[in-house]
């Protein structure tokens, strides 16, 4: 309960919840106060712990923020999103891509 308001007062009035687990919520909410160079230091350091063979829920938790990554930089400047998402497709000579 905030100002003396519960979140089901909010959901009479209208008002939008975001019903996320606390986790994905705090992760947003981190994200959000990252620069973009912040946001692209995060998916690399995110590649490099893929590469340490995670457990399962290690992965899958790395999946999760690798994907909030994505959300929030197109939301926050999808041209360059794009060009940046564009700019990591894998060569036709090589046939991978490191970054994605």
């Amino acid at each position: 309960m905030r100002n003396g308001r519960s979140e089901h007062d909010r959901e009479r009035r209208g008002a939008p919840v975001d019903t996320s687990p606390p986790s994905a919520v705090l992760t947003r909410q981190w994200l959000r106060g990252r620069s973009w160079e912040g946001l692209l230091n995060a998916w690399r350091i995110s590649i490099e712990m893929l590469a340490d063979g995670p457990s399962p829920r290690r992965h899958l938790a790395l999946a999760m923020l690798r994907g909030a990554i994505l959300d929030e930089m197109e939301a926050r400047d999808p041209r360059a999103f794009a060009l940046w998402l564009r700019a990591q497709q894998p060569s036709r000579d090589s046939g991978s891509c490191a970054d994605i």
